[in-house]
């Protein structure tokens, strides 16, 4: 099954990044991948794995996460309908800085990395989108690391 067809593309869910495209935008975009479900616990990739592909996530939810040396998961975001995860390795062929977990039964569209770069070389407006969509996950990171050296300064004044 593809996405295309006037049924598939009624349903698209212009949310998140699919509501910055419009309409016309995201249906070139979506025609460019392969739906596929994933049951809650899946794996999409996994940190490390470079899995030549975007996830752009059409039902369910994601969490994009890594495991510290001492085995403690540290969760950077969870994702919706509407949301891209992957895009970063598609655009620079490095693996994947996160693991992505499905935390509910998901649709996700698989749009191969050479096809998403290319639609983002030929489409100048999705590349800015990203621009802001990667801009937004770095002042969000940003803000942890903040939070958490102020929470390491705090403990680290109350020891002698």
């Amino acid at each position: 099954m593809s996405i295309g067809g006037p049924k598939q593309i009624a349903r698209l869910p212009l949310k998140g990044m699919l509501s910055a495209l419009g309409r016309d935008q995201a249906v070139v975009l979506c025609r460019l991948g392969r739906p596929e479900r994933f049951p809650e616990g899946s794996l999409l990739f996994k940190e490390g794995q470079v899995s030549g592909s975007v996830a752009l996530i059409l039902s369910g939810a994601v969490k994009a996460s890594s495991l510290r040396e001492d085995g403690r998961e540290i969760v950077f975001a969870v994702l919706g309908q509407g949301d891209v995860i992957g895009e970063l390795s598609a655009l620079d062929g490095r693996p994947h800085s996160a693991t992505a977990t499905v935390l509910e039964p998901a649709e996700v569209l698989q749009i191969p990395a050479d096809d998403f770069r290319a639609y983002v070389e030929a489409h100048p407006q999705m590349a800015l989108l990203l621009l802001k969509i990667l801009g937004d996950r770095l002042r969000d990171a940003d803000r942890k690391r903040v939070e958490f050296g102020d929470h390491e300064a705090a403990s680290g004044s109350h020891s002698p």
